[in-house]
């Protein structure tokens, strides 16, 4: 289904880049990919230009030891140090808990950030 500029879908990726499908999970790749497309997962917007907005991700949430994690969540508040020009996190596989939270960080220009910072 094709959307109308400025309005919110999941994007949609197809050409000779994109994966044939996971190793050895062929119950996975069934999810992600319909057709021939690459369902990303990330919920865009298109402007009339054709320049692609990333505005929220379709799955936020990940089990952590059992416990739901919100990704948003953890972001918003990174984004309130005063150091972190923009942050994402997100999921990644753990034999202790099943799922870990990862973070990516960039830093405003001309800051330093250590792991200690608070």
């Amino acid at each position: 289904m094709i959307v109308l500029p400025g309005m919110p879908g999941e994007l949609c990726i197809r050409g000779p880049q994109v994966i044939a499908g996971y190793w050895q999970r062929p119950d996975a790749t069934e999810e992600v990919l319909k057709n021939g497309w690459l369902l990303s997962g990330d919920i865009v917007t298109v402007d009339p230009q054709g320049f692609i907005r990333i505005v929220d991700r379709k799955n936020d949430m990940i089990l952590v030891s059992g416990f739901n994690v919100y990704l948003n969540e953890i972001e918003d508040v990174l984004m309130q140090h005063p150091k972190v020009r923009e942050a994402a996190v997100i999921g990644v596989p753990s034999d202790l808990s099943g799922e870990a939270v990862k973070v990516c960080v960039v830093k405003k220009r001309s800051c330093w950030i250590t792991a200690d910072a608070s």
